[in-house]
């Protein structure tokens, strides 16, 4: 079991992944906008792959949450 500040510390990390994670999302959708009709199919690709890392970090901040 982690100590209150631990798990702050853990929480933080999480949120400073997601909006990283986030952060580069966007920057995939700016460069979609700007791809080669025949490329668009791999930003989405990416896109969707940074979605599930985005889902898998707030799963476990919530695990993280619900174990203490």
């Amino acid at each position: 079991m982690l100590s209150p500040e631990e798990l702050g510390l853990q929480v933080d990390w999480i949120r400073q992944r997601i909006e990283a994670t986030n952060a580069a999302a966007d920057e995939i959708d700016k460069a979609k906008l700007a791809a080669p009709p025949e490329l668009v199919h791999l930003y989405d690709q990416r896109r969707r792959m940074l979605a599930d890392v985005i889902e898998l970090l707030r799963l476990h901040e919530k695990e993280m949450r619900r174990k203490n």
